[in-house]
């Protein structure tokens, strides 16, 4: 039975991949650069914003730029800007998962998030929501060194649901990982952990790294996932 469940963030639980690929157009509007939400989601989604710079820079031309460390912070400085300004607007949720965590709380199941995401923008969106006492473990983008699609984050959110909630026994094979994004999907895949991919911004057939695929989580409950993933994974 699945113990656990680590959402990822940016189309899982907030509905915020185009308010990042409207404040990355921002960052880099004075260089010219300009592309639609269609290009972002097939070339850009599912990269910290590091990464995602590098390939921007990259793919229009700036490439000495991309390898330019300082150049990538200043960049993602400036998207972070851009980005807050977003947030204090207000980001839609994906309907659906903050019940479902709510409710895997009340069930006893550990939660945390694992996010390509900065810290900063997670804890404003939930902080907007008044959420920020709901996830007792979140990594993100500022806390490892390789981002995904390495397996890194997911791994650590694990090792840190396993050091919180030891009474568990939470291990890969027990632990859920929710994702929008093939990307996730290959992180999560590589970490070990079951798998369901949400079509909130990738359609199914590019998830080919979740074992079910579900549109959203409206009406999901901790007895769905329980059931959806009764049996051992295949691989």
């Amino acid at each position: 039975m699945i113990q656990g469940v680590i959402f990822d963030f940016d189309g899982v639980l907030a509905d915020s991949e185009m308010p990042h690929c409207h404040a990355m157009l921002d960052a880099v509007a004075d260089r010219g650069i300009r592309f639609d939400e269609d290009h972002y989601r097939r070339r850009y989604i599912g990269f910290d914003d590091r990464d995602a710079f590098r390939a921007i820079l990259t793919d229009f031309g700036f490439v000495d730029q991309a390898e330019d460390h300082s150049v990538i912070r200043q960049l993602v400085a400036r998207k972070q800007v851009a980005f807050d300004r977003i947030v204090a607007r207000g980001i839609p949720l994906v309907p659906g998962s903050f019940e479902l965590a709510r409710a895997l709380r009340d069930d006893h199941r550990p939660i945390a998030i694992a996010s390509g995401a900065t810290r900063s923008d997670i804890e404003g969106v939930l902080r907007f929501y008044n959420h920020t006492d709901l996830f007792p473990v979140i990594v993100t983008a500022d806390d490892v060194e390789q981002s995904k699609p390495h397996p890194q984050t997911y791994a650590l959110a694990l090792q840190n649901l396993q050091a919180l909630c030891p009474d568990h026994n939470l291990t890969p094979d027990n632990t859920l990982a929710i994702e929008d994004t093939a990307a996730g999907l290959r992180s999560a895949r590589d970490a070990g952990l079951r798998r369901l991919g949400l079509t909130t911004n990738q359609p199914a057939h590019e998830l080919t790294d979740a074992e079910h695929i579900l549109p959203n989580l409206v009406g999901i409950s901790p007895e769905h996932i329980s059931n959806l993933f009764m049996e051992p994974c295949c691989e």
